[in-house]
């Protein structure tokens, strides 16, 4: 595909752990690229495909659909025009079930798969049906369900508040409901300090008694059960407070009650983003100019999930970022886990 001239554009939908070397090998070869989220695996190579996108003047839409929503639209104008005064607080909720990880024997990988390729930059290991199937509760491929689920709320979040770097991160969480072998948490509570503006975000994986808006709501005139919605938004602000779908599930506004009764202040009902998503990517490949979620957006959005997922890792380590490098400031021991070591020849180069 690299190498065929009539191709202009891929999609890259592996598993996360090739997300960015798979976007720079298509930029490289000329390709536009539609890369499903998450953006990439660490910090370091996140950057390194923001890069080549710009070298190669290629147009890269990262997945993260809801920047493509007519109601979101609508949503950040609301904000700018300040009607819901100041935020100062945006809650980010991820809460869902998903069976545990158990690594079960290894074995020979089934005949159609080049097991070898699959794995790519990933530390070099036995084919594990598990893994195969079940990637993203392990390190060495992916960042957990904040990266592969979370960051569709994190995203939306950050572009609402119109924040790009955390000057602090901490998260404190972990394995606290399973006897599996899931490595990454199943409970996770991280808070990003902005300018005037507390970002945190929540996530449980062992309750599904929380709801993900379903077609009803993402195709129709009805809003979630906010208190019980698993991927839902708040926004606090002075005058009111917006809950926020992904994906959908549109917004309300709430202010001050009325003698106990809820008073519904603005709403706007929700559709499903894929397709204006998807359209919005072939417009720019025509037109070249950027899409609307650009890759560096994307890029900001999973550095939020990767300052978060070291912090949890290194035991709720407060991290202090310098916006300029997006890099870790002194502390070597979280820097060690800004880059992977990458496995030869799936190498991610420092020059593109």
């Amino acid at each position: 595909m690299l190498t065929d001239a009539s191709v202009d554009a891929a999609v890259v939908a592996t598993p996360p752990h090739w997300h960015a070397l798979a976007t720079i090998l298509c930029c490289r070869a000329g390709k536009d690229v539609y890369c499903e989220k998450p953006q990439s695996h660490n910090c370091w190579e996140g950057r390194q495909a923001v890069e080549a996108a710009r070298k190669y003047e290629r147009i890269a839409q990262i997945g993260t659909q809801n920047r493509s929503a007519p109601y979101n639209f609508a949503a950040k104008r609301y904000l700018e025009q300040g009607k819901l005064g100041r935020v100062h607080l945006c809650r980010v909720f991820e809460q869902c079930y998903e069976a545990d990880f158990s690594w079960g024997p290894d074995s020979d990988p089934p005949g159609t798969l080049d097991w070898n390729m699959w794995n790519g930059p990933a530390p070099e290991r036995l084919y594990n049906k598990a893994i195969h199937t079940q990637w993203r509760q392990l390190w060495d491929y992916a960042g957990g369900q904040m990266a592969y689920q979370g960051i569709h709320q994190l995203d939306l979040a950050r572009w609402l508040c119109g924040v790009d770097y955390p000057s602090g991160v901490y998260c404190s969480g972990g394995r606290f409901n399973t006897q599996g072998d899931a490595e990454t948490p199943d409970t996770q509570l991280a808070v990003f300090e902005f300018p005037q503006l507390i970002l945190s975000y929540e996530q449980t994986v062992y309750t599904p008694y929380m709801l993900r808006s379903d077609d009803g709501i993402r195709n129709g005139d009805i809003f979630p059960h906010w208190p019980q919605n698993a991927t839902r938004i708040e926004l606090y602000g002075e005058l009111g407070v917006m809950y926020m779908g992904r994906m959908g599930g549109g917004w309300q506004v709430y202010v001050r009650p009325k003698d106990r009764a809820p008073v519904v202040k603005d709403q706007m009902y929700g559709r499903y983003p894929d397709p204006p998503h998807k359209e919005n990517f072939v417009h720019a490949v025509k037109s070249r100019q950027r899409p609307n979620a650009d890759i560096e957006e994307g890029h900001r959005s999973m550095l939020l999930v990767h300052y978060a997922n070291i912090s949890c890792r290194l035991g709720g380590r407060k991290l202090r970022i310098d916006p300029q490098t997006e890099q870790i400031l002194d502390d070597p021991e979280a820097m060690n886990l800004f880059r992977r070591a990458y496995r030869q020849p799936w190498v991610v180069e420092e020059n593109m």
